[in-house]
């Protein structure tokens, strides 16, 4: 079911199975960041990196990666594949998180498990065949058509993938970040409210997720408006937990059973962090 909620303004989330089991796992970009680039040196002196430079360079980062985290030697070929042209976390349905967190995701889930989840893409696709209902918000117009693309190419029916634009509120910015200001940490999102797309859950019954994943935008109000949906016993996933700006908002679950994942990510060169709570 499309599910889409207008009326907001607004001006302009896997791996080939095979490769997965190769690293003894089975067989998705909201809130993430991007894949690290090769600079593009601009005409003043510098000398542009050409295809070899920028070879070299990426296996530089990837050496120095494994020698922070050398257990992730585990997921090389799949982080390999990944970093391949034309290779995202949409076209390949899977999550952007870092392999241990997605290893964990592809156990937890059950055909009889409901997900709700903040920030739609290749998580979307990779929850949906795995649990027995997803229901994803997004808050960007055209990463919601091409989700929507992915699910029909899939066949996939039983995601609930909400539109949810925010809403331009540049007076919101005098409010401190918290779990009540429905703002973004991201400075692109400022002057932006995201009371609607983080308010979606709150139509839910109580208790009735197995999994919440917050990997979207204002994420301190998802996580305090998350907690009180979640089953007793359920998890809430939040993605980028090492990120000093999420800090705060991931002590809001302090109390409850944390699990971090950290490790090497598809789709980029570096290490990252994923944390579980059991609530």
């Amino acid at each position: 079911m499309w599910h889409c909620m207008h009326g907001l303004k607004r001006t302009g989330d896997g791996l080939p199975s095979r490769l997965l089991m190769s690293s003894r796992m089975p067989s998705g970009v909201a809130g993430g960041t991007s894949p690290a680039k090769s600079p593009n040196l601009a005409d003043g002196g510098h000398e542009r990196i050409g295809p070899k430079g920028e070879k070299a360079q990426m296996v530089a980062e990837m050496i120095r990666t494994l020698s922070r985290d050398p257990f992730s030697v585990q997921f090389l070929r799949p982080w390999l594949w990944s970093l391949l042209p034309a290779h995202s976390p949409l076209g390949d349905r899977l999550p952007w998180m870092n392999f241990r967190a997605i290893r964990w995701l592809n156990a937890y889930l059950t055909p009889k498990m409901r997900v709700f989840e903040y920030g739609a893409g290749g998580s979307t696709l990779f929850a949906a065949r795995r649990a027995g209902s997803v229901i994803s918000i997004e808050h960007d117009p055209a990463w919601h058509a091409r989700v929507v693309r992915a699910l029909d190419e899939e066949g996939i029916t039983n995601v609930d993938l909400r539109l949810v634009p925010a809403e331009w509120r540049p007076s919101g910015t005098d409010i401190p970040y918290g779990p009540e200001s429905y703002t973004s940490a991201n400075p692109k999102a400022a002057g932006y409210s995201f009371e609607g797309y983080v308010r979606t859950i709150d139509g839910e019954p109580d208790r009735s997720f197995d999994l919440v994943i917050v990997d979207g935008y204002a994420r301190f109000s998802c996580v305090a408006h998350a907690i009180p949906k979640v089953k007793r016993g359920g998890c809430l996933l939040f993605d980028d937990t090492d990120w000093k700006k999420y800090h705060t908002a991931a002590a809001l679950l302090d109390g409850f059973p944390r699990r971090d994942f950290v490790g090497v990510t598809p789709f980029q060169r570096d290490i990252r962090q994923t944390s579980v709570w059991r609530l």
